[in-house]
Protein backbone atom coordinates (compact mmCIF):
# COMPACT_ATOMS: atom_id res chain seq x y z
CA UNK A 1 0.00 0.00 0.00
CA UNK A 2 1.61 3.10 -1.09
CA UNK A 3 1.59 6.25 1.69
CA UNK A 4 0.40 9.19 1.67
CA UNK A 5 2.32 12.15 1.64
CA UNK A 6 0.94 15.30 2.92
CA UNK A 7 2.82 19.43 2.16
CA UNK A 8 2.33 21.91 3.95
CA UNK A 9 2.14 25.20 3.00
CA UNK A 10 4.44 28.41 4.20
CA UNK A 11 1.41 28.94 6.41
CA UNK A 12 0.96 26.21 7.71
CA UNK A 13 4.54 25.29 8.53
CA UNK A 14 5.02 28.93 10.60
CA UNK A 15 2.18 28.23 12.15
CA UNK A 16 3.48 24.66 13.36
CA UNK A 17 6.68 26.32 14.40
CA UNK A 18 5.32 29.40 15.76
CA UNK A 19 7.22 31.68 13.45
CA UNK A 20 6.95 34.38 11.13
CA UNK A 21 6.63 33.53 7.18
CA UNK A 22 9.90 35.42 6.64
CA UNK A 23 11.59 33.69 8.90
CA UNK A 24 10.99 30.48 6.91
CA UNK A 25 12.22 31.77 3.49
CA UNK A 26 15.75 33.91 5.78
CA UNK A 27 16.03 30.18 6.46
CA UNK A 28 15.11 28.61 3.52
CA UNK A 29 17.85 31.15 1.70
CA UNK A 30 20.31 30.29 3.81
CA UNK A 31 19.88 26.71 3.38
CA UNK A 32 19.29 25.84 6.82
CA UNK A 33 16.25 24.88 6.33
CA UNK A 34 14.21 21.62 4.64
CA UNK A 35 14.10 22.15 0.38
CA UNK A 36 11.09 23.23 -0.47
CA UNK A 37 8.37 21.87 -3.72
CA UNK A 38 7.40 24.08 -6.27
CA UNK A 39 4.44 22.94 -7.61
CA UNK A 40 3.32 25.60 -9.77
CA UNK A 41 4.06 29.25 -10.14
CA UNK A 42 3.17 31.01 -6.51
CA UNK A 43 2.95 27.42 -4.88
CA UNK A 44 5.25 26.30 -2.27
CA UNK A 45 5.06 23.42 -0.44
CA UNK A 46 7.30 21.76 2.29
CA UNK A 47 6.82 17.94 3.46
CA UNK A 48 5.51 16.90 6.31
CA UNK A 49 8.04 14.25 7.01
CA UNK A 50 11.28 16.43 5.52
CA UNK A 51 9.38 18.97 8.52
CA UNK A 52 9.40 16.31 11.50
CA UNK A 53 12.88 14.84 10.46
CA UNK A 54 14.49 18.56 10.33
CA UNK A 55 12.50 19.35 14.11
CA UNK A 56 14.37 15.80 15.67
CA UNK A 57 17.56 17.62 14.42
CA UNK A 58 17.04 20.45 16.95
CA UNK A 59 18.89 20.90 20.22
CA UNK A 60 16.50 21.85 22.67
CA UNK A 61 17.84 22.83 26.37
CA UNK A 62 16.31 23.21 29.65
CA UNK A 63 16.69 26.50 31.79
CA UNK A 64 19.04 23.97 34.33
CA UNK A 65 21.80 23.85 31.35
CA UNK A 66 22.36 27.80 31.48
CA UNK A 67 25.45 29.42 32.74
CA UNK A 68 24.91 30.39 36.32
CA UNK A 69 24.35 34.28 35.82
CA UNK A 70 23.80 35.30 39.40
CA UNK A 71 27.32 37.03 39.18
CA UNK A 72 26.29 39.28 36.24
CA UNK A 73 26.44 43.09 36.46
CA UNK A 74 23.31 42.74 34.72
CA UNK A 75 21.21 41.03 37.39
CA UNK A 76 22.62 43.16 40.30
CA UNK A 77 20.56 45.97 42.12
CA UNK A 78 21.20 49.32 43.50
CA UNK A 79 21.65 49.28 47.20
Amino acid sequence: MASITTYLTVQQVAARLGISKATIWRWKAAGTFPAAFKLSAGSTRWRLADIEEWENTLQVGLMSDLPDLSDSIWLRTAA
